[in-house]
């Protein structure tokens, strides 16, 4: 029998790594729709690797706060 606990914390791990991916998806794919319709001269991808790094950054940092919380 699943604890009401353990279903609470499945629930929230679920929720975490849907909204982690989200935001990384969403920083991710701003940054190339950036690159891609801005009309500067130089492009460089760099800022589209420091963007999803970023996203990767901020979805880790949400996902081990949730996790703590309903630890």
């Amino acid at each position: 029998m699943v604890k009401v606990k353990e279903l609470q914390q499945y629930f929230a791990q679920c929720v975490a790594e849907c909204f982690s991916t989200f935001i990384l998806i969403l920083i991710g794919e701003s940054a190339i729709a950036q690159y891609k319709f801005t009309s500067e001269t130089c492009h460089s991808t760099i800022l589209i690797n420091l963007s999803f790094g970023i996203g990767v950054y901020t979805g880790t940092e949400f996902i081990v706060k949730l996790y703590l919380y309903y630890r």
